[in-house]
């Protein structure tokens, strides 16, 4: 955490994009699941810097995290990798903004929050993938705990 991770896209543009932080949270942190009986949440922070003429594309959406562990390194097969939600309730935790989407310039800075609705903390793998190609190209990948 802390230290950027350059990335490149499939079409070449490129950004530099850091973990700053990674919290998991009890449940009743995200709005759909306001009650004691719903998932807790995992809570990750983002800097995502363009460092390239061509722009960065970035998108919630297609930020995924799991608990990892199965034969690749990024998967478990009873445990598929979860897309970010917004149903965590960022501003009551005041965990703001939650990062959306939007695209970068050399030089230009995004940040935000993004959630997962998970039961547990632990060893969380995180994802991002291309947007413009979502399905077939990972940009970055980490491992952080919560």
């Amino acid at each position: 955490m802390g230290v950027p991770v350059h990335v490149r896209a499939a079409g070449g543009a490129t950004a530099d994009i850091t973990v700053n932080s990674a919290t998991w949270l009890p449940p009743g942190c995200a709005s759909h699941f306001a009650s004691p009986a719903g998932p807790g949440c995992n809570v990750v922070e983002l800097t995502i810097t363009g460092t390239s003429h061509r722009f960065f594309l970035f998108n919630q959406d297609h930020i995924f995290a799991g608990y990892g562990g199965g034969n690749q390194p990024w998967t478990h097969p009873d445990d598929a990798p979860r897309p970010a939600t917004f149903a965590v309730d960022y501003q009551r935790l005041h965990q703001m903004p939650p990062l959306q989407s939007g695209g970068l310039r050399d030089g230009q800075t995004a940040h935000g929050f993004v959630g997962f609705a998970m039961p547990t903390g632990g060893d969380l793998y995180i994802t991002i993938n291309d947007p413009a190609q979502p399905a077939s190209y990972t940009e970055a990948g980490w491992i952080v705990r919560t």
